[in-house]
């Protein structure tokens, strides 16, 4: 192919080659042709190109290539960029000029037309949205008002027709446009949801993207600098940074350091950003861009409400009917710290108390769900993944906040206190599905597992043996038939294979190695994980 002229006056030449070869079977020209038309282009000649590209199209401007075209222009002077950006605006659908300038290309802002449409777009474009609109006020290109914020809670769930705004954006906003009240999750939190998932199921949605996410407890290893901090994995369930700063310096370290899930976390994930890093803008950016203060006390309480929210967002909705249920005895928008919710909805039949909790187990803290789990003697429901229920510990510091606030202690309450009933110190275990004790696992079981593991393939007894997908062992033997009843005590499954006249020796399936034991109910439909046993079996 021959040199494009640097002059003006190639667009006859440029139409030619467009016709003969610069189209490929997509009908966009090709990347290498259009690098060298723009790198030789003059302001006439990108018009020139630009009307050419949309007649070649049949005036579709969603199939010519201009993010390409705009790509470039971003490196011309500012006069080349300008004028194509006019005549492309003036080209575009509403859609379109949402997206240039989302994308950085004007600055042309309408805040009734796109917000109208930002409701069409998705969850991380809506964002987009609004932390654009927020560097654009950092930079004091335009202000962020009042009436901007109006204007887009006006597309908050139930108020338009048009669409909605995402959970989490519109709970962001509400803080911003209402921070005289500070962070009130009944008021910015629990009132957006309830409008959001009245009616349609919260099972698969998180609050994020707008709140400063946890990036990993940050852990300290050495004294010299503050560079001696590394990231380790996040704590379980937690999405937001919800340490709390401590009034003292680490005695080892002799550094500050944030409370967190009983440890702590050298490093916070809250702070506010420069308006290079606007992409991560969060509510305590917008907040500070506005000019307007918020206490970190106040908004690591609030993220940590967040954290329990998300963490029961998943079994929000009734079974019957599914309908967002409510916090019974509090504010109907108090998800953060009640435990027992109710279905509202007067067309239901179902109307019992559901309790929703976190274990109270550090290292667990799954959800307890009165609708999959049994109350233990003690009248605590069991957790149906380790199956704690209920600790002397627990019980005391209940007592203790009853007493601060100065409410009347319960006699069942005071007893379990005075007797020390807790099953975590008298190491008693409940079977979640019915309420019946269940045997512990030994630590016989284990060792028999590691004699197994140790010994496969290389005793006469132990003929062959590997891991599952899910990390579980299994092993096929050569033992007598009371050695095979003796391992199924203990813990193993046996498992039927059509290749062997003896059944493999196995370890329980993962679903159920969060259990520490099996239930002695033979009704149970959890009696059938058997991990215990009298004493420890060796082949030899």
């Amino acid at each position: 192919m021959t040199d494009l002229p640097s002059r003006y006056g190639w667009t006859d030449i440029m139409k030619r080659l467009t016709v003969i070869s610069s189209l490929n079977s997509s009908g966009s020209i090709d990347a290498t042709t259009l690098d060298r038309l723009l790198s030789r282009a003059s302001v006439e000649d990108l018009h020139a190109l630009f009307e050419l590209l949309i007649d070649g199209q049949g005036g579709d401007l969603e199939r010519h290539p201009w993010p390409r075209i705009l790509a470039w222009t971003l490196t011309c002077p500012n006069e080349i960029r300008m004028s194509l950006v006019s005549n492309i605006e003036g080209r575009s659908s509403p859609m379109h000029r949402l997206r240039l300038w989302l994308d950085g290309y004007t600055e042309r802002f309408d805040i009734d037309e796109y917000a109208a449409l930002l409701v069409e777009a998705e969850q991380e474009e809506q964002f987009t949205f609004v932390r654009r609109l927020f560097k654009n006020a950092a930079e004091g290109k335009r202000q962020v008002s009042p009436s901007d914020l109006k204007v887009l809670l006006g597309y908050g769930a139930g108020r338009s027709s048009l669409g909605r705004l995402d959970p989490s954006l519109e709970i962001a906003l509400t803080i911003v446009a209402d921070q005289a009240h500070g962070f009130v999750m009944e008021r910015h939190v629990g009132e957006v949801l309830m409008r959001h998932f009245a009616v349609e199921s919260s099972t698969d949605y998180k609050v994020v993207g707008l709140f400063d996410e946890c990036a990993g407890r940050a852990v300290a290893w050495g004294y010299d600098t503050d560079d001696n901090i590394s990231r380790k994995a996040k704590p379980k369930e937690l999405f937001f940074c919800e340490g709390r700063k401590a009034a003292v310096l680490d005695k080892e370290y002799e550094r500050s350091f944030w409370w967190c899930r009983n440890k702590p976390c050298f490093m916070p994930s809250r702070s506010c950003k420069p308006v290079e890093e606007w992409r991560g803008y969060t509510v305590v950016d917008m907040l500070s861009i506005l000019g307007r203060s918020w206490s970190d006390e106040e908004y690591q309480l609030f993220l940590g409400g967040l954290n329990r929210l998300n963490a029961l967002l998943a079994r929000l909705n009734c079974r019957s009917c599914g309908h967002m249920m409510r916090p019974q005895d509090q504010s109907n928008f108090a998800f953060y710290r009640a435990t027992k919710f109710k279905c509202v909805n007067d067309a239901c039949a179902e109307k019992a108390l559901v309790y929703l909790n976190r274990c109270w187990q550090s290292k667990c803290l799954s959800v307890i769900d009165s609708r999959d789990s049994k109350a233990c003697s003690n009248g605590m429901y069991i957790c149906s993944v380790c199956n704690g229920c209920c600790s002397s510990k627990v019980f005391e510091r209940r007592l203790g906040a009853i007493r601060t606030v100065g409410q009347a202690v319960p006699d069942g309450l005071m007893q379990l206190v005075v007797a020390n009933a807790g099953h975590a110190e008298t190491q008693e275990y409940f079977c979640h599905a019915c309420g019946g004790p269940v045997k512990v696992v030994s630590d016989d079981y284990r060792k028999t597992l590691e004699w197994l593991k140790g010994h496969c393939r290389k005793h006469p007894s132990v003929k062959d043996g590997g891991q599952r997908s899910d990390g579980g062992w299994w092993f096929k033997l050569d033992v007598p038939p009371e050695k095979y009843v003796s391992l199924k005590k203990l813990g193993f499954q046996l498992v039927k294979d059509k290749r062997f006249n003896t059944p493999l020796v196995a370890e329980p399936w993962s679903s159920d190695k969060g259990s520490v034991g099996s239930c002695m109910n033979n009704k149970c439909r959890m009696h059938r994980v058997p991990r215990y046993g009298p004493k420890a079996v060796f082949i030899e």
